[in-house]
């Protein structure tokens, strides 16, 4: 169980789709294309293909059999409860995105606004009294 577990988070930072990866990655780069930096956008694609290398050979070494001596490593159950929290919140939110898109907004808005009364209350402070 614990290694199907983590098989799935090492393909959602691959960014596999229906993962919460794959929603991040996209999210990220529909932005950097949209603010002109295309180039940027590519670097981070090669970086990502890169990447994945290492997440697939991680991921293989978790099915690879060593022989029949191989020693298997009893996950302790809390653990196990973790990864698979881990592993429903990125298929959840994967599938599922509108919740946390609409939560990160309103705390972007949330702290837009805050920061400009931050800002205008600052400058009125720095206004010589007449």
């Amino acid at each position: 169980m614990a290694r199907r577990g983590l098989a799935v988070l090492l393909l959602s930072q691959l960014g596999a789709p229906l993962t919460t990866g794959f929603y991040a990655k996209f999210a990220v780069l529909a932005s950097v294309v949209d603010a002109g930096g295309g180039a940027l956008a590519l670097i981070a694609l090669i970086s990502a293909a890169i990447a994945a290398f290492f997440y697939l050979r991680w991921a293989m070494a978790l099915y690879s059999d060593d022989g029949p001596e191989a020693d298997r490593i009893v996950v302790p159950r809390a653990t196990a409860v973790v990864i698979g929290f881990g592993v429903a919140v990125t298929l959840v939110f994967g599938i599922w995105p509108g919740p946390l898109v609409t939560l990160a907004n309103t705390r972007r808005s949330s702290s837009r606004r805050e920061a400009y009364c931050d800002r205008h209350e600052y400058q009125r402070r720095r206004q010589p009294r007449s």
